[in-house]
């Protein structure tokens, strides 16, 4: 799956790691990796949709899984994602990030700069150095009913 940085909406490549974490998911989940163009269909639904806003910022918690399944119907797949909750632990050891649900995705503190989201399967901007963990967002994958 592309990067953040390859995508051709300016507002993912500079603030869209979140979104595309969740995305990625989906890809790892159904084994389709999205394009540009999907990922650029993807975002103006979420926007649309009032998901997120023009600059990737998730507007609920329920986004979560609205994201995840804009992304997984643009491809026919049924998989779903739920929101567990939250770890809030600096440094939080890598061991568990996966132990409180199926999915996590990880907010690191970059050096220089603010934050950064990714998964333990696929780094949105690998060039960013991640100083420490902040929190671990935590879900369950389910199928949806058709």
């Amino acid at each position: 799956m592309i990067k953040q940085y390859e995508s051709s909406v300016e507002q993912i490549q500079r603030y869209g790691c979140f979104f595309m974490a969740i995305i990625s998911e989906i890809a790892r989940a159904s084994g389709h990796f999205f394009d540009d163009d999907e990922i650029r269909i993807i975002y103006k639904s979420c926007c649309s949709l009032g998901w997120i806003t023009e600059n990737c910022y998730i507007t609920k918690f329920k986004a979560y899984s609205g994201i995840a399944e804009v992304a997984a119907e643009l491809i026919g797949s049924t998989f779903r994602l739920d929101y567990i909750g939250e770890t809030n632990v600096k440094g939080h050891r890598r061991e568990t990030w996966g132990q409180y649900g199926d999915i996590c995705i990880i907010e690191g503190k970059v050096i220089g700069a603010a934050s950064h989201f990714f998964t333990p399967h696929y780094n949105p901007d690998n060039s960013l150095e991640v100083e420490y963990i902040i929190s671990v967002r935590h879900f369950r994958k389910r199928e949806a009913m058709r």
